[in-house]
């Protein structure tokens, strides 16, 4: 581990892959993690960074819902915390979307999709930290990222076919009427 000062923070990189960090104990979460298998899934064998990586991984992906606390009154689905639940109960039950973009007035449901839209709003471009790929969205530079750089595959619930990217499941999933 090397630790390397900027104007702004003081940033801790990883010596075997180079991967940037704020704190030590996200470096060192890192390293437990991803390079010693600490946080793996027990159903996909994927190798997840951190502790909450790997919950966020086996809920999203596998459907355990072990550690989500909080539950929607309206539905029962539950969730880690009470922004998530505020953006879901935006989205699927009031159909409302309170995050506006002061820039364009596109609007979000959750604070975190207008906080992502904002880097690329203005025409900002985002780059793949790997290899320098630019993207215009965060989620494009993401799924760039999982693709190319990842381990990370999107599976078919239906038929277990497996794709490097969301869109190519959610084509997949239209075309054979999943």
């Amino acid at each position: 581990m090397s630790r390397k000062h900027t104007s702004v923070y003081d940033v801790f990189e990883c010596d075997q892959c180079g991967k940037i960090y704020k704190s030590k104990d996200t470096l060192n979460d890192h390293v437990r993690g991803y390079h010693n298998g600490e946080f793996k899934c027990s159903q996909c064998l994927k190798k997840l960074s951190t502790r909450g990586s790997l919950r966020k991984h086996e809920s999203q992906v596998h459907g355990n819902k072990e550690g989500l606390k909080i539950e929607c009154d309206l539905c029962e689905d539950r969730f880690r915390s009470q922004e998530h639940l505020e953006g879901h109960l935006n989205m699927q039950h009031r159909r409302y979307a309170p995050f506006k973009c002061n820039t364009c007035k596109k609007s979000f449901h959750y604070r975190h999709s207008l906080t992502n839209h904002q880097v690329t709003c203005k025409g900002g471009q985002v780059k793949c930290r790997e290899c320098g790929a630019t993207f215009t969205s965060m989620s494009g530079r993401i799924d760039h990222y999982n693709a190319k750089h990842g381990d990370t595959v999107y599976k078919c619930k239906a038929c277990d076919k497996t794709y490097p990217y969301r869109a190519s499941l959610s084509k997949h999933m239209k075309k054979a009427g999943h």
